[in-house]
């Protein structure tokens, strides 16, 4: 390549003077100076774009990074969250059968007391006969105030606030009501038996929303202590 040069510049020296030789080497350097300037720019240029673009490569890498590790923190949460859900579920199920259990035992208690009320009511006529019912008077103010007691639990009565003696008085006169003390003994008979089936019922079913709802809430208590939370 040299060599080539040297003959292309002997071949213009011939055939130039001096004067055209110095203005064409001024123009040579001139260009090569323009030449080296632009592979400096051109190299200033590239290496600055692949510095930018390694940033961007270290961005990228970092984001995926954190990407990964957000998404294996959230999947351990998550995993942790799903076995202590599952282990409360299967808590709360043990807890509910167990209580189910407890209050059909009381359910089965109440429909044995409305049997056994019915037993006894079979058996009135054996413990208070016919001549029992002659021997004893039952007077009207006790039906007068044995009938009032069974307004208690009625809007209008006693547990509206209103004086159970209020309204209609009863009439204290002594005199017979001509209800046979049989009678008597069979409504009591009866009120008993349902009084103390309906109580076994309602306590049975009070037991049972009060456990069940603890158990409930426990197993979601237990459950949200540990709920996952999404990356952000």
């Amino acid at each position: 390549m040299l060599t080539i040069l040297l003959a292309i510049w002997k071949y213009v020296g011939e055939k130039l003077s001096l004067k055209w030789l110095a203005a064409l080497l001024m123009v040579l350097v001139a260009a090569g100076g323009c030449y080296l300037s632009y592979k400096y720019i051109a190299t200033e240029a590239a290496l600055k774009q692949k510095l930018d673009d390694q940033k961007l490569i270290d961005a990228a890498n970092h984001d995926r990074d954190t990407a990964v590790a957000n998404f294996k923190q959230y999947k351990a949460s998550y995993d942790l969250w799903s076995i202590t859900a599952h282990q409360a579920n299967q808590e709360m199920v043990a807890s509910l059968k167990e209580t189910n259990s407890k209050i059909e035992a009381q359910l089965n208690d109440a429909r044995y007391r409305a049997i056994t009320a019915e037993g006894l009511l079979k058996n009135v006529p054996k413990f208070v006969t016919p001549k029992d019912d002659l021997a004893c008077t039952i007077p009207s103010g006790f039906v007068q105030l044995y009938n009032r007691s069974l307004e208690l639990g009625t809007a209008s009565g006693y547990a509206s606030g209103r004086d159970p003696f209020a309204g209609s008085p009863l009439a204290v006169t002594g005199t017979a009501s001509g209800v046979p003390l049989s009678t008597v003994l069979s409504v009591s008979l009866y009120n008993h038996g349902v009084a103390l089936s309906w109580r076994d019922v309602a306590l049975g079913w009070q037991t049972w929303y009060v456990e069940n709802k603890a158990a409930v809430d426990k197993a979601i208590a237990a459950a949200k202590a540990v709920e996952p939370v999404a990356p952000k």
